[in-house]
């Protein structure tokens, strides 16, 4: 096992620990969800309390684990959307709002359908040039 796969199964079992609950919580919250666009929100609805709680380090690796809690429970849909979150996360084409704003800011900004379309993209946000 070379140098960076040791780091990377010292972070994950690190963060296995430290963010059980959390883990827990986000896997349960996807669960409930019953539509891709539900999932997407609450994808993004939990990477965003992540981050607001405990900052980006370790974002990547919270998701990552928190695919396979979602893989575990058999939820295909979910795990899809999860690992198009980590890609999108991975290729930088988005950042995560600032810490400090409010989930409820993308809950006020739902289409006006009342789906959670219009609230995905306030909390994802494109990389200005």
């Amino acid at each position: 096992m070379n140098l960076s796969r040791r780091r990377q199964a010292a972070d994950e079992a690190r963060c296995t620990r430290q963010y059980q609950v959390e883990l827990a919580q986000g896997a349960s919250h996807l669960a409930s969800m019953l539509h891709a666009a539900s999932m997407r929100a609450a994808v993004e609805e939990t990477a965003q309390h992540f981050q607001q709680r405990y900052g980006r380090e370790d974002l990547r690796v919270f998701l990552t684990l928190l695919a396979r809690q979602v893989e575990r429970r058999g939820q295909a849909e979910a795990l899809t959307v999860l690992h198009d979150f980590i890609g999108r996360l991975d290729s930088n084409q988005f950042e995560m709002p600032f810490i400090g704003s409010s989930c409820t800011d993308a809950a006020d900004s739902a289409a006006p359908d009342g789906s959670s379309h219009g609230a995905t993209n306030n909390v994802l946000r494109r990389r200005r040039p």
